[in-house]
Protein backbone atom coordinates (compact mmCIF):
# COMPACT_ATOMS: atom_id res chain seq x y z
CA UNK A 1 0.00 0.00 0.00
CA UNK A 2 2.74 2.38 0.81
CA UNK A 3 4.50 2.32 -2.47
CA UNK A 4 1.76 1.65 -4.91
CA UNK A 5 -1.69 2.78 -3.69
CA UNK A 6 0.14 5.63 -1.97
CA UNK A 7 1.81 6.48 -5.17
CA UNK A 8 -1.43 6.56 -7.18
CA UNK A 9 -3.84 8.14 -4.81
CA UNK A 10 -1.20 11.19 -4.42
CA UNK A 11 -1.19 11.13 -8.60
CA UNK A 12 -4.90 11.05 -8.72
CA UNK A 13 -5.56 13.83 -5.83
CA UNK A 14 -2.62 15.85 -5.50
CA UNK A 15 -3.01 17.68 -9.27
CA UNK A 16 -7.02 18.13 -8.29
CA UNK A 17 -6.51 19.51 -5.21
CA UNK A 18 -3.50 22.02 -6.99
CA UNK A 19 -1.00 20.25 -5.39
CA UNK A 20 0.50 19.37 -8.43
CA UNK A 21 0.38 20.15 -12.30
CA UNK A 22 -2.53 19.01 -13.99
CA UNK A 23 -1.94 16.17 -16.77
CA UNK A 24 -5.46 14.70 -17.78
CA UNK A 25 -3.37 11.81 -18.71
CA UNK A 26 -1.44 10.94 -15.97
CA UNK A 27 -4.24 11.64 -13.65
CA UNK A 28 -6.82 9.30 -15.63
CA UNK A 29 -3.73 6.52 -15.14
CA UNK A 30 -3.21 7.21 -11.81
CA UNK A 31 -7.51 7.02 -11.09
CA UNK A 32 -7.41 3.81 -13.15
CA UNK A 33 -4.48 2.60 -10.58
CA UNK A 34 -6.67 3.38 -7.18
CA UNK A 35 -9.73 1.57 -8.80
CA UNK A 36 -7.41 -1.48 -9.39
CA UNK A 37 -5.81 -1.37 -6.54
CA UNK A 38 -9.04 -0.97 -4.89
CA UNK A 39 -10.37 -3.97 -6.52
CA UNK A 40 -7.21 -6.30 -4.85
CA UNK A 41 -8.14 -4.87 -1.40
CA UNK A 42 -12.11 -5.35 -1.75
CA UNK A 43 -11.30 -9.44 -3.01
CA UNK A 44 -8.78 -9.73 -0.14
CA UNK A 45 -11.44 -8.67 1.84
CA UNK A 46 -14.14 -10.43 0.98
CA UNK A 47 -12.22 -13.39 2.82
CA UNK A 48 -11.24 -11.84 6.17
CA UNK A 49 -12.38 -9.02 7.91
CA UNK A 50 -8.83 -7.93 8.48
CA UNK A 51 -5.92 -7.54 5.90
CA UNK A 52 -3.08 -9.64 7.99
CA UNK A 53 -4.32 -12.29 10.50
CA UNK A 54 -7.25 -12.27 12.65
CA UNK A 55 -7.17 -9.02 14.19
CA UNK A 56 -6.51 -5.11 13.16
CA UNK A 57 -2.74 -4.52 12.41
CA UNK A 58 -1.03 -1.48 11.53
CA UNK A 59 -1.27 -2.63 7.53
CA UNK A 60 -5.39 -2.19 8.29
CA UNK A 61 -5.06 1.32 9.54
CA UNK A 62 -2.49 2.66 7.17
CA UNK A 63 -4.73 1.63 4.08
CA UNK A 64 -7.74 2.70 5.89
CA UNK A 65 -5.67 6.36 6.59
CA UNK A 66 -4.57 6.50 3.16
CA UNK A 67 -8.26 5.74 1.60
CA UNK A 68 -9.90 7.73 3.90
CA UNK A 69 -8.01 10.90 3.52
CA UNK A 70 -7.93 10.79 -0.28
CA UNK A 71 -11.78 9.91 -0.91
CA UNK A 72 -12.58 13.44 1.32
CA UNK A 73 -12.36 14.85 -2.24
CA UNK A 74 -14.78 13.09 -3.98
CA UNK A 75 -18.33 13.81 -4.24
Amino acid sequence: ANSHLLKAIGGWFRPLTGSAPYNKAAVEACKADVHAHAALLEAALLKSTFLVGHRITLADIIVAAFLSREFEYVS
